[in-house]
């Protein structure tokens, strides 16, 4: 079987957009994917493993090595970069073909880089047929360097698609520091804006305040005791208590939301600077690296 490094599963991003082949397939959910990541290799594991994991099985019945089918193909990895290169130096681009105990296996090179390579798959990465389980692994190189590794799967009418882009230690730490500035910045922001908050809701508790005497210098009794059977006024005076309570319901109302806003403002900060420590802390392991 070709060699592949097996990749954890909780460093892959599932795609939720993964496309149905036919009636009978759907996208498998996470608690059902066994070893939804195997699949991934890099040109640098498969050369460091020799590519010589497990046996072949050629068209005539007889088992050999991977390294054998290269050596009869003329071909060979090159130590150090890992590209598959011809008797004459040459990066080799074209396709391996061969046939295991599990299915047809497919490897497609460019310029001596692997690109492609699967099981139950044509040259161009497609399913043999609708019914045969298949999977497929894409790489994405960028002079020299892997930069994405993707993989496409289906087993027993489950499909699911897996990819994952490979960052150099500089590009890690460049990201790391942006997402830091990003935070730093909401997080000044939050400081800057739960004062004003407050503010706003102390000039509405004033005004609840005033509403209140004002209430309570209308019916000439504390605004507890205020009941419908107790209010002796005239016309006029029912018309403006009314309006006063009008306008504490309000006043009442505007202040649970700023005590919600203010409230929520504190919940983010929080998150943010939790994600802030660990950024910091990612960092501080990358730079000593």
């Amino acid at each position: 079987m070709p060699v592949s490094a097996i990749a954890s599963p909780n460093t892959l991003t599932p795609n939720p957009n993964t496309q149905i082949r036919n009636n009978q397939e759907i996208t498998r959910p996470k608690e059902q994917s066994d070893n939804s990541a195997v699949l991934y290799a890099s040109l640098a594991a498969l050369a460091a493993a020799g590519i010589a994991a497990g046996g072949i099985l050629l068209s005539r019945g007889r088992k050999v090595s991977f390294d054998s089918l290269l050596s009869k193909k003329n071909l060979t990895i090159e130590k150090g970069t890992g590209l598959l290169k011809d008797a004459q130096g040459k990066a080799f681009s074209g396709v391996l073909e061969y046939k295991t105990e599990g299915g047809k296996y497919v490897r497609k090179y460019k310029d001596g880089e692997l690109v492609l390579s699967g099981k139950n798959i044509d040259a161009e990465g497609k399913a043999i047929n609708d019914k045969v389980d298949f999977y497929k692994i894409e790489y994405v190189r960028e002079n020299g360097r892997l930069r994405e590794i993707s993989s496409d799967k289906r087993t027993k009418g489950f499909s699911e698609y897996n990819s994952k882009q490979i960052l150099t230690r500089k590009e890690k730490i460049q990201i790391l520091e942006k997402d830091i500035e990003y935070l730093k910045n909401n997080i000044a922001d939050f400081v800057e804006r739960a004062p004003r908050i407050l503010e706003k809701k102390e000039t509405l508790n004033s005004y609840a305040k005033d509403l209140q005497e004002r209430v309570e210098k209308l019916v000439k009794r504390p605004i507890g005791e205020i009941k419908p059977e107790n209010l002796d006024l005239n016309e006029e005076q029912i018309k403006e208590f009314k309006l006063l309570c009008l306008e504490m319901e309000k006043v009442v109302s505007d202040i649970k939301a700023y005590e919600a806003e203010y409230n929520s403002l504190l919940k983010q900060k929080k998150n943010l600077q939790n994600q802030l420590s660990e950024k910091l802390a990612e960092l501080k392991k990358l730079i000593n690296k």
